[in-house]
């Protein structure tokens, strides 16, 4: 069905030299660039159609997009979500440019700004590494910085902590909402009302425009549409950025201490036969609560995980110790810059090339048996919901987490040496502060992927930036990203800038 349609000329009238701009802002300048374009954002929702826009600097393309965007929202009762690339467009949007709107316009609205989910505290994971406690005195400091702030906080964001430090960065990591096994539906801090990531998430249900960042745009698209609340129409700002941050979004890079932390959080050796971590505080939570045939079927998986954690560690240290090498021997060193290696097939042909094969080899044979325990681990540990496990979900979220995050190193590790994939680029880099050695691998091309789950899957697309024409076209852009059924315009900047700029 066709929604309903807004009225353009009447949009297009508050933006005239005696419009409703004009008499409630002193000093607002007419600009017919911005009446263009906001008419073409209005027909493009209107009609259903994708759009690609190019407007040049002073055009003022926020309120040209926010206006028919609202005006649209409200009449048809949809949700319009705005993607931005900075922080800075994000709250240069909600703190100046919606007030402003929410002021002028006759009818109410409402507008939220969702981030993604690291962003947000999770009250469980807080609990959880309460209870398994933290490993040093930094660690411990940074615990209680977050423990005496959540009792005053509204909205659990990290924005709220000053956290400078690489150690708090890295624990913060364990206790935001930032698990890929999070269920929402299924959480009792959810059904407290005190999860921040599900209030900020039920405010974005409610509202008429969500403005969200590429990032947390395309994480939605990865996750099949569990971040955001469902959405048809779509408008993408600073939109040159989009093919940048598909391309990250698909990417991967994992260095040694990725590696050993995902290993080390789940087995941590502190004696003989002897473990701190997950796995640990697993047994200790079932211990006594279930069944002695049961339980004894988890303790020996647990016992042999463990062992087999703290064999890996040293084939993790083999491995990079072995690429790292043939990585200096063949990136030369280029002053205090990082060594940069592209892995091609020409390198895989060199003699040397084979001692990483073996390393790896070595290093894969210890990580599938610890993927496939841990795959066993989780589906015996859904088997036990009859017990009173104490946060038996949490745990079972938590195992599915590290064999998501061990599977895939393994997965990618195995393409970047044995496997690679055609379709895909892979590097290796080695920095020059601390030698540290991260392997990466990156898709080729988007354009497929963006027109499957953008351009397909929603009603309207609109993609707009200050810069999105090469050599005075979109052929370029539409290429990159399969846009080529979307309606263009070019609209220029108001500026003068042949006789009011310098060069």
């Amino acid at each position: 069905a066709r929604p309903k349609a807004v009225d353009v000329d009447n949009l297009a009238a508050m933006l005239e030299e005696d419009g409703l701009f004009a008499q409630r802002f002193p000093g607002f300048e007419h600009r017919p660039q911005q009446v263009e374009m906001l008419t073409a954002v209005a027909t493009a929702l209107n009609d259903k159609q994708h759009l690609l826009v190019e407007a040049g600097t002073g055009t003022g393309k926020s309120v040209a997009y926010l206006l028919p965007a609202l005006a649209f929202a409200q009449l048809n009762g949809e949700r319009v979500v705005i993607s931005t690339n900075t922080i800075n467009l994000q709250d240069q949007l909600f703190l100046k440019d919606i007030p402003d709107l929410q002021e002028l316009l006759p009818f109410e609205f409402r507008a939220v700004v969702l981030k993604g989910r690291s962003n947000y505290l999770c009250q469980r994971r807080l609990e959880a590494l309460r209870r398994m406690g933290v490993s040093s005195a930094q660690e411990m400091q940074m615990l209680a910085k977050v423990m005496v702030w959540v009792p005053s906080t509204q909205t659990g964001q990290r924005g709220e902590l000053f956290m400078p430090s690489p150690i708090e960065q890295v624990l913060w990591g364990k206790v935001s909402a930032e698990s890929e096994t999070c269920t929402l539906d299924r959480c009792r801090f959810r059904e407290r009302g005190s999860c921040f990531f599900y209030r900020a998430r039920h405010a974005a249900e409610n509202a008429h425009l969500i403005i969200v960042n590429h990032a947390l745009l395309l994480s939605d698209v990865a996750v099949e549409n569990r971040v955001l609340p469902e959405y048809r129409y779509l408008i993408v700002d600073e939109a040159h950025h989009l093919e940048d941050n598909v391309t990250r979004q698909l990417s991967f890079h994992a260095d040694q201490r990725v590696v050993e932390r995902v290993l080390n959080e789940l087995a941590r050796p502190v004696g003989v036969k002897r473990y701190s971590g997950f796995l640990g505080d697993l047994a200790t939570r079932c211990r006594g609560v279930i069944p002695p045939n049961n339980w004894a079927v988890l303790d020996a998986q647990v016992r042999r995980l463990q062992r087999k954690i703290e064999t890996a560690m040293t084939n993790v240290y083999a491995f990079f110790s072995v690429m790292g090498g043939f990585l200096r021997e063949h990136s030369p060193r280029r002053g205090d810059y990082e060594q940069r290696l592209r892995i091609t097939s020409g390198l895989r042909v060199q003699p040397d090339w084979s001692h990483v094969e073996i390393a790896w080899e070595n290093l894969s044979a210890q990580l599938q048996p610890i993927v496939s325990d841990l795959e066993q681990l989780c589906g015996g540990l859904s088997e036990l919901e009859d017990y009173d496990i104490p946060e038996l979900e949490g745990l079972v979220q938590d195992c599915t987490g590290y064999l998501t995050r061990l599977a895939e190193v393994h997965a990618q590790f195995n393409a970047c040496i044995s496997e690679p994939s055609n379709s895909s680029i892979y590097w290796a880099t080695l920095s020059s502060k601390d030698e540290r050695l991260a392997l990466h691998a990156a898709p080729l091309h988007v354009g497929r992927l963006v027109e499957q789950h953008l351009f397909h899957a929603k009603e309207s697309v609109i993609l707009t930036s200050a810069t999105l024409t090469t050599d005075n076209t979109f052929d370029f852009v539409s290429e990159r990203l399969h846009a080529w059924d979307a309606d263009e315009l070019t609209v220029g900047s108001p500026f003068d800038f042949e006789n009011q700029a310098l060069l």
